[in-house]
């Protein structure tokens, strides 16, 4: 199994997450979450605010919970230009290190052209 985290906005500029379609943080507005330059310089001190965005302790919860322990991000267009791979535990450690953590992505794949080969890379 694994557990699918849905990212949605839930009014103009305001993010939610969601489990089951169920609540597990109360909204957070987008322009209160830090950018990519501003989680480089220090990860430390404002990746704790997308982890309380993500869900903080019902999100810890959920995953310990989960045989796997394996997080699904499933964003919505806005929810999409957070760099949530960036979220900090209390501990000073990264959510994504902890969990393995993948964002799931609502694109068509392109079809391989007929008579080149097939490479796959993992």
């Amino acid at each position: 199994m694994s557990l699918t985290l849905a990212i949605r906005s839930v009014a103009p500029g305001v993010l939610q997450p969601f489990i089951n379609g169920r609540s597990i943080a109360e909204p957070t507005p987008r322009s209160a979450l830090p950018g990519l330059p501003v989680l480089q310089a220090d990860a430390y001190t404002h990746g704790k605010t997308l982890f309380a965005a993500l869900g903080g302790q019902a999100l810890i919860d959920a995953l310990n919970a989960d045989p796997d322990r394996l997080l699904l991000l499933d964003c919505d267009d806005a929810a999409d230009t957070v760099a949530w791979e960036f979220a900090m535990l209390p501990e000073r450690q990264f959510l994504v290190v902890r969990y393995p953590c993948l964002r799931l992505i609502d694109t068509p794949a392109l079809p391989a052209p007929p008579p080149a080969p097939l490479n796959f890379i993992a």
